[in-house]
This record gives C-alpha cells, structure tokens and sequence, in this order.
C-alpha cells in the first residue's frame, strides 16, 4: 500500500510541475553534421505544466510566435533594439559566424526552423514547425560574415 501512494504522489506531483517554456528560431548552415545557430529569440512563457499538455501548450506558443515573425522577416529591414543597428541579414550571418567560428565557407540558408523546450522538464530542444524561405527569405553569408546577395 505504501509503494502505491509513493507512486501515486510521484504520478500527481509529476504533473503539478511547472517550466518556462522557451522558444527560439534557428538555422542550420552545415547540413550534417547539425549546427543550429539561434537567429531570434521569442521570449519565455512561465507557469507551463512539464508532461504531454505543456509540450503542447509549448508547441503552440513557440508556433504562433515563430510564424508571423517569419511569414514579416524582410532580410533588408532593420533589426528592431539591435545595439549595433544591423539589419536582420547582416544580424543573422554574425550570429552564424558567432557560432560556427571565424573559419568557415559561405553559407546558404534556405530553412528556418523554430524549436521550444520546457526548460525544467528535461530540457530537450524539441523541433515545432520548418519553414522554407527560398523565395524571399534566402540568406547568403560570405566567408567573414558579410550578407551578400544571393544571385
């Protein structure tokens, strides 16, 4: 009987646990091997439950956030409170060359990716929606960083 209410409270308490869930926009320049460059941040909702309805709950939120922002992304436009006032292109090849390091070939991004995790739930990045923007939205980044034209 003990080991059944120690389970049973495990299961309930389990449940009750609440996480921030975050969501963030990514890019892969390198194919395989992955390397995901984080190019925007959405932002943290709390009070998310860990378990099936919060990373549903997650998966929607980090949706509805990323899908404007990409469907609005002009690579020309200013990138809004940038310290630097780059533009959303020029932000995102630093961000890739941040991250790869300064050694790399010219990258082309077609794919952008948006992933969420609850943050004290495991933790694991977990992909929610893939969005093509080779019309419009393709991102050329030369050797040391530079945007570029794609043509």
């Amino acid at each position: 009987m003990l080991v059944y209410l120690a389970a049973l409270f495990v299961l309930v308490g389990s449940s009750w646990a609440q996480s921030n869930c975050t969501c963030t926009a990514f890019v892969d320049p390198n194919g395989l091997p992955p390397e995901y460059i984080d190019v925007n941040q959405f932002g943290v909702v709390g009070n998310t439950e860990c378990g099936d309805r919060g990373l549903i709950d997650c998966a929607k939120w980090c949706k509805d956030k990323f899908v404007p922002w990409f469907d609005n992304l002009d690579l020309q436009a200013p990138r809004p409170n940038d310290s630097q006032n780059r533009i959303w292109g020029k932000y995102m090849c630093d961000q890739i060359r941040a991250g790869l390091g300064q050694d790399y070939d010219a990258v082309t991004i077609t794919e952008y990716d948006a992933s969420m995790r609850l943050d004290s739930c495991g933790g694991q990045w977990e992909d929610v929606i893939t969005k093509d923007g080779s019309n419009g939205k393709k991102l050329c980044c030369d050797q040391i960083g530079n945007l570029v034209n794609c043509n």
